[in-house]
C-alpha cells in the first residue's frame, strides 16, 4: 500500500502500488509476435527514464531521456533531460556507446529525424536541434514553433512524433492542445494527429481522437492510427480525402 497513489474513485483504504520490473521481469512479461525475437539492446544505468526513440540510418538508437516528467515543469524550458546516442560498436547487438547529444531539455516526449538534425517535442515549443561539426552534440538550436503547445496538463501535451509517407510530420496531442499561428494561419486544436513540415512553414490537424490522446502510428497503406490512455486505447483514422485529393503520395520525397 503506498498513500501517494491517486485514489480518484475516493476509497478508503490506500491503494497498492506495482513496484518496477526487473529488465529481465520486463522481458518475460513482453509479449512479441511467434516470429519475432525479443533481445535488450540498452538498459539502466546505461539510460534512464526513457520516453521516446528513434533510430538513424547507422543503426544507433537514439533515446529521449526525462527525469522532469510529469511535475518538472520549468518556464525558461532549461530542464534536467536529454537525448543520448546508443551505439553498437562492436556488432554483438548491445549498445555499448553512449553520447550525450543535447541535455537541458525540459519534458521532452517526442523526436524524430530532419533536415540533418532531430525535431524534438517539449510543450509548448518544439525545436530543431544539429550537430554541425561531427562531434554527436547538438551545437544549432532552432526553435520551431514558440509558446503554442499547451502545458495545463503534462500527460496531455504533444508527443510521438513520426515520418509520415508523404515526407510531411506527424505527431499527437492530448487535451492540452494547440493554439497559435502557423504560416499565417490561426491554428486551434487538441486530442487528435496533426501533420506539419518540417521548416514550421506549415501544419494541419487531421483526425480528432478522445482525451488523452499518445499513440500515432502509420500501416504500410498510409492510414493513421492513434492511441489514447483512456478508454478507447486504439483507434483507426482512415484519411481517404487526403489520398483522392492527391495530396497522399508514399514515393514523394518533396519537402
Amino acid at each position: 500500500e503506498n498513500p501517494n497513489v491517486a485514489n480518484y474513485e475516493r476509497r478508503p483504504k490506500a491503494l497498492t502500488l506495482q513496484k518496477p520490473f526487473s529488465v529481465k521481469g520486463s522481458m518475460e512479461r513482453t509479449q512479441v509476435p511467434a516470429d519475432l525475437k525479443l533481445v535488450l539492446f540498452a538498459s539502466e544505468p546505461d539510460i534512464m527514464k526513457p520516453i521516446s526513440f528513434a533510430w538513424d540510418a547507422r543503426g544507433r538508437l537514439w533515446v529521449v531521456e526525462t527525469s522532469d516528467y510529469p511535475h518538472g515543469l520549468v518556464d525558461d524550458q532549461r530542464g534536467h533531460d536529454r537525448i543520448k546516442i546508443c551505439e553498437d560498436t562492436d556488432g554483438d547487438g548491445k549498445a555499448d556507446k553512449f553520447t550525450i547529444f543535447a541535455d537541458h531539455l525540459n519534458i521532452p516526449t517526442g523526436i524524430v529525424f530532419a533536415q540533418g538534425g532531430v525535431i524534438v517535442c517539449q510543450a509548448p515549443t518544439f525545436v530543431f536541434l544539429k550537430d554541425t561539426n561531427g562531434d554527436d552534440k547538438a551545437d544549432e538550436r532552432t526553435v520551431i514553433f514558440a509558446n503554442s503547445f499547451g502545458t495545463r496538463d503534462t500527460h496531455a501535451i504533444a508527443s510521438n512524433l513520426s515520418r509520415g509517407f508523404d515526407n510531411w510530420l506527424y505527431g499527437t496531442v492530448g487535451y492540452s492542445g494547440f493554439m497559435g499561428t502557423v504560416g499565417g494561419v490561426a491554428k486551434n486544436f487538441q486530442q487528435g494527429v496533426y501533420r506539419f513540415k518540417a521548416d514550421g512553414s506549415a501544419m494541419e490537424f487531421l483526425h480528432q481522437f478522445t482525451n488523452n490522446s499518445w499513440g500515432q502510428s502509420i500501416n504500410e497503406f498510409g492510414d493513421e492510427f492513434g492511441g489514447t490512455a483512456n478508454n478507447a486505447p486504439i483507434m483507426p483514422s482512415i484519411d481517404r480525402t487526403r489520398k483522392s485529393s492527391g495530396s497522399f503520395n508514399p514515393n514523394s520525397t518533396s519537402t
